[in-house]
């Protein structure tokens, strides 16, 4: 690519503000449109996905394959792609986010890199093809139904899934069931949350209500989807405050 042609593509960038902060080729950094301390979450997060991956595919980045579900604006993508994976799939059910994160492709000049628009909600593993890699931040806790995007990540998953998102208090102990004489235990809590006042926000619900996890559910519903291995994953020193207090994780589960 030509100093021209980088030239005009990072002031098209720059142009308009992001949920995240890139650093651009030039040293230029985003604007945000969003509390400049939230960016400290993205850098958390993304220390917490390499903690996992860097020992898993040192020497062999080239010959990982990775999908992102719900690639938002390329963040997480761009930055597998930057780190050699051979091929790096960004998915989301936004026209406008695959419109920036192609943007955000092209002026990091990512070969290796795609974005395209599909739902979470109608993606048909039967039809895709399953990646080493599969990455969903952010996500499930703005789903009516996370319990199928788990089990879509699990199908697509061929070595690791990283997962990541808020997560409320947990129900233990034992439920009737049927009658007061049969019971069940409880596995784990979804909690629905009302989001109907924000789906215009492109980061939240896009139909208003949602389901958030507790830490249990999504640890007992990934090892029930054929994972050998679940697990959370360590928050660095200084990392943000929702990841460190345990209100938000990154769970890592190993198919071995």
């Amino acid at each position: 690519m030509s100093t021209a042609a980088l030239a005009s593509l990072e002031e098209k960038v720059l142009a308009r503000k992001w949920f995240y902060e890139f650093n651009l080729p030039s040293g230029r950094k985003t604007e945000m449109y969003v509390p400049p301390a939230l960016a400290h979450i993205h850098t958390t997060r993304l220390q917490m996905l390499f903690s996992v991956l860097d020992p898993m595919f040192a020497g062999s980045w080239q010959d990982a394959t990775c999908l992102d579900i719900a690639s938002h604006e390329g963040f997480f993508a761009s930055h597998l792609a930057a780190r050699g994976c051979k091929e790096v799939l960004g998915l989301d059910a936004r026209p406008e986010h695959i419109q920036n994160a192609t943007l955000i492709r092209d002026v990091y000049n990512l070969h290796n890199l795609s974005f395209e628009l599909a739902d979470v909600r109608t993606i048909d593993p039967a039809t895709s093809t399953p990646a080493d890699i599969v990455i969903m931040f952010g996500l499930i806790y703005h789903l009516e139904n996370p319990i199928q995007a788990m089990r879509l990540a699990a199908m697509m998953t061929k070595k690791v899934c990283l997962l990541e998102t808020q997560v409320t208090p947990n129900i233990s102990g034992m439920a009737d069931w049927g009658a007061c004489c049969s019971k069940k235990e409880m596995m784990g809590t979804f909690t629905i949350i009302d989001e109907i006042d924000e789906v215009d926000r492109p980061e939240s619900s896009v139909s208003g209500l949602s389901l958030c996890p507790s830490k249990e559910a999504v640890l007992y519903t990934f090892k029930r989807f054929g994972f050998s291995r679940v697990e959370v994953v360590p928050v660095p020193p200084g990392g943000y405050e929702q990841l460190a207090s345990g209100n938000r994780i990154v769970v890592a589960a190993y198919k071995d």
